[in-house]
């Protein structure tokens, strides 16, 4: 289940619009049962996943209620610069 949300996630991410939670649940072929906190687990695994392996940050937006929205974090750059500033001294 949590790889369904991850894939429809990136799908989406490419519209660069907000993702509305039920139209997770729709595509995302989550069974009818999946409401709740039951959701909410999945989608704090989807986003440690989609953080870990991609580098995007899942953001439920404020504004939005019960919407989420992709952005680009530069963990890799971070990480390399560290490196940099680390081993010159």
């Amino acid at each position: 289940m949590v790889a369904d949300i991850i894939r429809f996630l990136l799908f989406w991410e490419t519209t660069k619009k907000p993702i509305p939670r039920a139209k997770i649940v729709e595509h995302a072929s989550l069974p009818p049962h999946v409401k709740g906190s039951a959701f909410d687990y999945l989608m704090f695994r989807a986003r440690q996943q989609i953080r870990d392996i991609f580098g995007l940050d899942l953001i439920e937006l404020e504004g939005f209620p019960l919407s989420f929205f992709l952005s680009f974090i530069h963990r890799l750059s971070l990480c390399l610069e560290e490196f940099r500033s680390g081993s010159e001294d």
